[in-house]
């Protein structure tokens, strides 16, 4: 695991709590319910990573969030945009404007050509299961109760990482006997020593 880039998401996460910024666990970007032409970053809602597309370090190391968006048009392919400048976010609302824009939009974060949680798992070199733990909603408390995690939750999860406790965790033992990554088991075995 990049134990710099770790304490960099806690730094980010530390951010956005104080900041008081919109946080969901369960969206890489939880855009508001304003028609796509209208949307703004100051109504919106990130996860974690969400978040971290957005800090100028992790796009500087080429973390960045990317929007695509839709046409009805067959004929008019669809536009991959790095919205993690405003630059990025305002050619995003131009192409929303667009007569044959369909009205959807996917946003997610992106690192070395990778998408979603695979961009996680390679930025912070991280297993499928810590991945899981730091990204997923599902391995915060209530399980898919989104809504409940915070930054903080974030926070705690990142240092029972970096510390080893995280194989504790009852929604990681319940998922080890799937995991076929060896490095999920050293945490775990180091603590039965």
């Amino acid at each position: 695991m990049n134990i710099e880039r770790l304490n960099d998401l806690i730094r980010v996460m530390e951010g956005v709590r104080d900041a008081g910024r919109a946080f969901d666990i369960g969206a890489w970007a939880q855009l508001d319910a304003k028609p796509a032409r209208e949307m703004t970053l100051c109504n919106t809602a990130c996860c974690a990573a969400g978040w971290c597309g957005f800090d100028p370090k992790f796009i500087e190391n080429g973390f960045a969030m990317r929007a695509t968006v839709q046409f009805d048009n067959c004929d008019k392919p669809s536009q991959d945009i790095n919205i993690s400048t405003k630059a990025g976010w305002m050619e995003m609302l131009e192409a929303c404007r667009d007569p044959d824009y369909d009205g959807d939009v996917m946003i997610a974060p992106y690192y070395a050509e990778q998408g979603g949680f695979g961009a996680t798992e390679q930025y912070f070199d991280l297993t499928e299961l810590q991945n899981s733990y730091l990204f997923d909603g599902a391995f915060y408390r209530g399980g898919a109760s989104y809504e409940r995690c915070t930054p903080d939750d974030v926070i705690d999860h990142v240092q029972r990482v970096l510390d080893g406790r995280w194989i504790d965790d009852p929604h990681v033992q319940r998922n080890l006997p799937d995991s076929d990554d060896p490095r999920d088991f050293e945490d775990f075995d180091n603590d039965s020593e």
